[in-house]
């Protein structure tokens, strides 16, 4: 572990155009040679993903898997439709499986249903479906020892957790040891009155903390208060993964940048990005600590 004090996770999307074998790969080896703990594979598709490959890809590495997937409108936990939320629990499980066969303890991201604009506000039963087959499904986590990690994302991506607050009464309401909660400064920049605040109420709840600018880009040249977010983490002892996520245009093809909606290209050359906001948290957390 480097100087963060924390395991460094990096999204493989930061470098990697899309999900292919020999981006990722590509990825993977960058990350390590910059100097991060671990990478973030992105299960967006996990029938497709060579788990195996890429758990030697990283041992030849020296880097940890950290697994990240979500639900998908025709396969979405929480649906009120059957046939759906059938769906979605078998994308649900398969993704632990890959997880597991990544050899990663972590599977985290919108797990609870689908990520996309939804046309209305969640209806009265949603939380309760998206829990109970989250319950039923943390056991198998947790036996191939896997922390599920529900990332609160912005109004924009879901309609059902959006901020701190409601990510810790759900993770409550599944009433999973190994579910947890995954916060992203990217979001709570959007949703949170005081972001800080919100790291600091999640202290007990806290699995991942990913730092994400608020255009998508180089960390520390946007509106995001990271030293805010380093300080409240110190301050609760965070001692889990730190995870970096950035996206561009210039770099990621039109599949990953339409379901985030990436417009522009905000960097271009991926290894400084990565260098510059390692270094840039590494010197805050350095502050905070002393």
């Amino acid at each position: 572990m480097g100087p963060l004090g924390n395991p460094f996770v990096a999204h493989a999307f930061i470098w990697a155009p899309a999900w292919t074998e020999t981006a990722i790969r590509d990825a993977i080896d960058r990350a390590a040679a910059i100097g991060f703990d671990g990478i973030a594979v992105p299960l967006r598709d996990p029938a497709a993903v060579p788990a195996e490959a890429v758990a030697r890809w990283c041992a030849a590495a020296g880097i940890r898997p950290y697994a990240t997937s979500g639900g998908r409108p025709d396969a979405d936990i929480s649906s009120a439709d059957p046939a759906v939320a059938a769906r979605g629990a078998e994308r649900l499980a398969l993704a632990i499986a890959k997880a597991r066969d990544l050899g990663a303890a972590h599977l985290g991201g919108v797990l609870y249903g689908a990520m996309m604009k939804y046309p209305g506000r969640a209806a009265p039963g949603t939380r309760e479906r998206a829990a109970a087959t989250l319950a039923a499904l943390a056991g198998r986590a947790a036996a191939s020892g896997i922390v599920l990690a529900l990332e609160c994302v912005n109004r924009y991506e879901s309609n059902l957790l959006n901020t701190a607050a409601q990510g810790r009464n759900f993770v409550a309401m599944v009433g999973a040891a190994n579910v947890r909660l995954h916060l992203d400064t990217y979001h709570l920049n959007i949703e949170e009155r005081d972001a800080a605040a919100a790291i600091l109420d999640s202290a007990a709840e806290l699995g991942f903390m990913e730092f994400g600018e608020s255009h998508r880009g180089a960390l520390g040249q946007g509106s995001v208060d990271i030293r805010g977010a380093v300080r409240a983490l110190v301050a609760i002892g965070y001692r889990g993964p730190i995870g970096l996520e950035a996206f561009s245009t210039g770099v990621n093809d039109p599949t990953v940048g339409d379901l985030l909606s990436i417009w522009r290209d905000v960097y271009d050359d991926p290894d400084r990005l990565a260098r510059e906001a390692k270094a840039l948290l590494e010197s805050e957390f350095a502050k905070a600590r002393t």
